[in-house]
Formats: C-alpha cells, sequence, structure tokens
C-alpha cells in the first residue's frame, strides 16, 4: 500500500512537479521514493504539459496507490506574475486528473491543512519533511504524510 504527496511549481517557465511516495510496512509509514519531473524550458505550456501526462503512468505502475495529496499553492499578499500561476494551475490539472483514475482519495490541500493532518501546523509539518526528505521536497513530503492520514 502505497500513498502520495505531490508540490508543483512554476520554475523558469516550466512546470517542476515533486512527488514522495510512502509506503505502509509494520512499522508505519517508510519512504519509497522520491523524484522530480522537470518540464522541457524550451517547449511550449501544452507539450510540457503533455509530457508530463505521459510520464506520471510510467512513474506511478506497480504501486497500490490509496491516498494522494497535492500541496496547493497559499495565497500571498505579494503578487505573483500570471505566467507562473498558469503553469501552476495547469500542471496542478494534470496531476489530479492522472490520479484521480488511479486512486479514489486524491485531495488537493493548502499548507495548514496538510499540517493539521499532520497533527501540528504548516512550518513545523514542513520543517519535519524537509529534514526526512530533503529540503527540496519539503511540500511533498508535508503532503505525503498528509496523505498517510487519509488511507
Amino acid at each position: 500500500m502505497h500513498v502520495v504527496g505531490i508540490h508543483t511549481q512554476c520554475s523558469a517557465g516550466r512546470a517542476v512537479v515533486r512527488f514522495v511516495v510512502l509506503r505502509h510496512e509494520l512499522a508505519g509509514w517508510v519512504e519509497h521514493d522520491k523524484f522530480t519531473h522537470t518540464c522541457d524550458q524550451q517547449e511550449e505550456l501544452p507539450q510540457q504539459m503533455m509530457n508530463l501526462a505521459d510520464a506520471l503512468p510510467h512513474r506511478l505502475e506497480g504501486l497500490d496507490i490509496r491516498a494522494a495529496v497535492l500541496r496547493d499553492r497559499d495565497h500571498s499578499a505579494g503578487g505573483v506574475k500570471i505566467e507562473h500561476l498558469k503553469v501552476d494551475f495547469t500542471a496542478d490539472g494534470v496531476v489530479l486528473a492522472a490520479f484521480r483514475k488511479r486512486c479514489i482519495k486524491t485531495e488537493e490541500m493548502h499548507g495548514n491543512k496538510i499540517g493539521a493532518l499532520c497533527g501540528s501546523d504548516k512550518a513545523t509539518a514542513e520543517a519535519a519533511a524537509a529534514t526526512e526528505f530533503g529540503a527540496s521536497y519539503k511540500q511533498a513530503g508535508a503532503a505525503a504524510r498528509a496523505a498517510a492520514t487519509l488511507a
């Protein structure tokens, strides 16, 4: 049995999607895999999303996914470029569609809800995930821990 935490972001005009996969064992949830899909910056957004959609089934093959949580973008008071939002939200849609085909318990959550499911707050959950999975996987790792509570 597996759960997955996912975080998407726009970096230099391309989608970067990080995944943390946990596996359930007798001792509890342990890291099974973590990986990043980085879209090609030279491609137009539709081609980036097609390649992302094509890559996911291969990476998830053979996994018995019981729950998946996509870490949603936090609202910020500062300005966010429309181009970045377009890439983020499009990648979110592609990822959610792919996971909902495989797993009924696929949810999108803000950091505060993820922190609450992990028994703390957003900052604490992400700090623990950064320690466990590495700083670049802190959002996806916290989302994976939240997914484990749903499985």
